[in-house]
């Protein structure tokens, strides 16, 4: 049987790349912290991963692909284990992200400028610890001569785990509803396109991608491209879940809004930018159409329902 192993994959989008190739009739391999049952179609191993068991693992051991989930703040961290994986799988799937582009080209396509192609403050360059490391992984990937990998820049993936909303994440707006506190949100954000999609949908394109000819030495963009602004994201939380949204000046958002000390470059280097996606590269690598995805309004529903029934 061909097996597919998911690395870090047991959280907001390793679960639903999961779904997808059980659906495909692969049989996956999970390394994970969470503790999830086994059964015919998945086994998983809870355990914490570094290269020493990844390299013990691995050994005698040979994947379809194997995906990373994991976040390399350290390029050069992310290039030993990937000549590790190297010599156990044809294709070696490496978790990017949409915001290493630049906000020079809308809407965005895999050849968009990215902040390694563009002035910017050295600051950011430096100190920023998500999208600058994501390119100097991707630029090691793209300076080999195999190519035995494939580049997913997924958008900001809600689930039941997490639940997104300009700079609140988590269970930072279930829990101002149920608390009665309003979300803050700055005006001049309202009519801006969110790089936002159900994880659902991420997860079936990601697992698309595996086992597909038109997928290796290639970066995708990862969303159905739905293309939703702040503003209609919002809109959606009211009418799903009642959610109290309050709009206000930039000023007083950085003052009164949520701490995002742990993304402090987030608001002006990403979710102020206009995110809109073009998506026909991936449709097309998967052989998919818009109408394949859940809606966002739908996706929410779905998900706050799962939160709702386990409470």
């Amino acid at each position: 049987m061909e097996k597919v192993l998911l690395i870090a994959g047991g959280g907001t989008l390793g679960t639903y790349t999961t779904e997808e190739l059980v659906r495909r009739g692969i049989h996956t391999e999970v390394i994970c912290l969470e503790e999830y049952q086994s059964n015919d179609m998945v086994t998983y191993h809870r355990e914490k991963v570094n290269r020493e068991y990844i390299k013990g693992f691995l050994e005698g051991k040979n994947y379809l692909a194997i995906v990373d989930f994991l976040h390399y703040k350290n390029h050069e961290d992310y290039e030993q284990v990937f000549n590790i994986y190297s010599e156990h799988t044809g294709q070696v799937v490496y978790l990017s992200s949409y915001r290493v582009y630049a906000d020079k080209e809308h809407p965005i396509t895999e050849t968009s400028p990215t902040w390694l192609d563009v002035e910017v403050s050295k600051d950011f360059t430096e100190q920023e610890n998500y999208a600058m490391p994501k390119l100097y992984c991707e630029a090691f990937l793209k300076s080999r001569p195999e190519k035995n990998w494939t580049v997913v820049r997924p958008v900001i993936s809600f689930s039941d785990k997490r639940f997104d909303l300009f700079m609140y994440s988590g269970s930072m707006i279930i829990s101002a509803v149920q608390n009665g506190e309003k979300i803050i949100l700055p005006n001049d954000a309202k009519n801006i396109t969110a790089g936002i999609d159900w994880a659902g949908n991420t997860g079936k394109l990601i697992g698309k991608l595996i086992r597909n000819e038109n997928a290796t030495g290639e970066i995708f963009t990862v969303s159905s491209g739905q293309n939703v602004t702040w503003g209609g994201l919002a809109d959606i939380y009211s009418e799903v879940l009642g959610t109290d949204i309050e709009w206000v000046s930039m000023d007083d958002f950085i003052k009164y809004g949520p701490d995002f000390s742990f993304n402090p470059w987030g608001l002006m280097y990403d979710r102020m930018l206009d995110r809109t996606v073009d998506v026909s590269k991936v449709l097309k690598a998967t052989g998919t159409v818009k109408a394949d995805f859940k809606t966002v309004k739908d996706a929410l529903s779905y998900e706050l329902g799962k939160v709702q029934g386990a409470e």
